[in-house]
């Protein structure tokens, strides 16, 4: 079994670890932990078959492509697990501090899938996390070992970084410790009580390099959610109350651990098979107050977050989009209702094809770099 390995090794009534617990397959989230045990390594974790994929990196992972990095694969560990912070007590498997040093999300490079990549012995993917960002590949190496060896290798692409170590940032991603603080262009000020969300230029063609990223165009109703404590309201892109059309998002500050925030995104209804319906979205629209509650039984919304322009405290319009949506990513639970809109860096035209083949709207594209700007632009 999956976790067989990972359930042998320890005692749940002597450590805090999660138990096992196998998750429903077709996740692709990352998670990268620093344990400071016998001897200090970081565990690099991929989500695959319900499970984390995980190996032990003694050096830590790195952004210099001049770098290469040994990777032993050990046990699966249960998705649980991920997002595990704390003490093992002496006396346990790998007794010591466990640290979320980074965590986001992978996509698998190349056509094979990714169950036959890690046969062959060759994983390329792309990072998407608040640290680790860009291209890697993990390596099998020959006739090492038991098999269990690996290279963790980071490729020559626009996050490359020389010289850089992971112990140079020895922040917690985990929730509760973000500190917007610390990122770029982010200015300490009161929250906006409204705001003029940024738009976007039509295109007939798609820019690409390594300096845009680029998200699924959703078919629905723009809006911003103002959150205050458990409290939220939210308000369409000319500044009226939507609060009563879709009551399903009164809940947002729930998702927010008692953040104070604005969030940019789109409200969506979605059809049978999972795709943006505006059709269904304007019977949510046009009904009266009171007809709201049968209508979203049988017409459910989802918000799709894409942008953080605001966040406890701090106003990041100035802070460059990739750092804001890396922040929105790393603070918001999402639930059936309230969903982070996935981005992807330079794979621009592949998604463009998914879009069309899937009859989605279309394809944003947005400069990793650029600020929010409260008028239309081609960033």
């Amino acid at each position: 079994m999956l976790l067989d390995d990972y359930s042998r090794k320890r005692r749940f009534d002597k450590t805090p670890e999660p138990g096992p617990g196998v998750a429903p397959a077709g996740g692709n989230r990352f998670y990268i932990q620093r344990h400071q045990a016998t001897r200090l390594h970081y565990d690099l974790r991929l989500e695959m078959e319900g499970v984390l994929k995980s190996w032990a990196v003694p050096k830590g992972p790195t952004l210099d492509p001049a770098e290469k990095r040994l990777a032993v694969l050990v046990e699966d560990h249960p998705l649980e697990y991920g997002n595990f912070e704390g003490t093992i007590p002496a006396g346990n498997y790998g007794a010591g501090s466990v640290m979320v040093w980074d965590r986001g999300t992978y996509e698998v490079l190349g056509e094979k899938s990714v169950a036959e990549q890690m046969e062959r012995g060759d994983l390329k993917f792309r990072l998407h996390g608040e640290k680790l960002v860009g291209e890697f590949a993990l390596v099998r190496m020959k006739n090492r070992g038991k098999g269990n060896e690996w290279l963790l290798l980071k490729k020559k692409d626009f996050a490359a970084k020389p010289g850089w170590d992971a112990e140079s940032d020895l922040r917690s991603v985990g929730r509760g410790n973000v500190n917007p603080a610390k990122l770029p262009g982010a200015r300490r000020a009161e929250m906006p009580t409204d705001l003029t969300p940024m738009l976007a230029v039509a295109a007939t063609t798609l820019p690409e390099g390594a300096e845009w990223l680029y998200e699924v165009k959703w078919d629905g109703w723009r809006a911003l959610c103002f959150v205050e404590g458990k409290k939220a309201r939210v308000v369409s892109r000319n500044k009226k109350s939507l609060d009563k059309q879709f009551p399903e998002l009164r809940g947002m500050g729930e998702l927010m651990a008692g953040a104070s925030a604005i969030l940019d995104g789109e409200i969506v209804a979605l059809d049978e098979q999972g795709r943006p319906s505006f059709e269904l979205l304007q019977q949510r629209i046009t009904v009266g107050a009171k007809g709201v509650t049968p209508q979203a039984r049988s017409h459910a919304i989802a918000y799709f977050a894409f942008d953080l322009p605001y966040y406890n405290g701090y106003d990041l319009r100035a802070t460059p989009l990739l750092e804001r949506k890396q922040l929105l990513q790393s603070i918001l639970s999402p639930s059936a209702v309230v969903r982070y809109s996935e981005h992807f860096v330079g794979n621009g035209p592949r998604l463009l094809a998914g879009a069309r083949e899937q009859g989605l709207e279309g394809v944003m594209a947005k400069r990793a770099l650029s600020a929010y700007e409260s008028k239309r632009t081609a960033n």
